[in-house]
């Protein structure tokens, strides 16, 4: 599973915020990656198979010459907080409203080179997850830099769905073709630092870390099903987290 593990990609994040008194600000952000990749592949001579009852069933899957894994996601994150400062210095407690979207498809191609027939099985997996959250931030300043740190988290609801597709001799005979849906609630939850350092009055270069993490979802290899009766590939597997953190740099404007 290793063979598949994403590599450092960029993406956008944007952030707008109003003051609405000395004591309370509402903000809102977007985050997303939309091309995460990795693919893998194994070479053999006829000797290459998926596992279990499935191999048996079909052809293209049974004593393939070439084998090849491919995984892709892409992440949508938008919320909106408000920040209320309390009696301890410099901290604010947060409340908000987060929707995150994490759709990922998985595909094994199996390729029989003395046939020249290639089938795929493929499988999508969407979550969408919506809730309240809640956390603090804690500021300071020195002259032109500043420093913050924020923790927030909540309980979501993850609206999910998969959709299988399995072929064979070369992608014309269907042997699976079904969706899923279900629901059930997830967690998710963030810890941020950033540090800012002021370049003119109204401008500031921004630099930041972030760890996200998120349980409960519905992850494309977890609905891999290796099994042969009419029932297989048909559940929507639970479970699995994920955890992503990376680098922000970036330009910020106050008026």
């Amino acid at each position: 599973t290793h063979s598949v593990d994403y590599d450092m990609v960029a993406g956008p994040r944007l952030a707008f915020g109003y003051r609405l008194n000395r004591c309370a600000t509402v903000e809102a952000t977007y985050f997303g990656l939309h091309d995460w990749s990795n693919s893998a592949t194994a070479l053999g001579d006829n000797n290459l198979r998926v596992p279990g009852d499935l191999a048996f069933a079909t052809q293209d899957f049974f004593d393939s010459d070439r084998m090849r894994i491919s995984s892709n996601s892409r992440l949508n994150n938008a919320e909106i907080n408000y920040f209320r400062r309390t009696g301890f210095k410099n901290i604010a407690l947060l409340a908000g409203f987060r929707y995150l979207n994490l759709d990922e498809t998985f595909n094994i191609n199996a390729t029989d080179i003395d046939a020249g027939q290639s089938s795929d099985y493929n499988i999508r997996a969407t979550n969408r997850l919506y809730g309240a959250q809640f956390g603090g931030r804690w500021q300071k300043r020195w002259d032109a830099i500043g420093l913050d740190f924020v923790g927030k988290a909540g309980v979501f609801g993850n609206c999910a769905k998969q959709q299988t597709f399995v072929g064979d001799f070369d992608n014309t005979f269907v042997l699976r073709e079904s969706t899923t849906s279900g629901s059930r609630t997830g967690v998710v939850g963030e810890l941020g630092l950033n540090g800012t350092c002021q370049l003119t009055k109204a401008f500031y270069a921004r630099v930041g870390y972030t760890l996200l993490w998120v349980e409960g979802l519905a992850r494309a290899m977890d609905q891999l099903d290796f099994t042969d009766t009419p029932q297989s590939g048909t559940a929507l597997v639970f479970g699995s987290g994920a955890f992503m953190h990376g680098v922000s740099v970036g330009l910020e404007a106050r008026w």
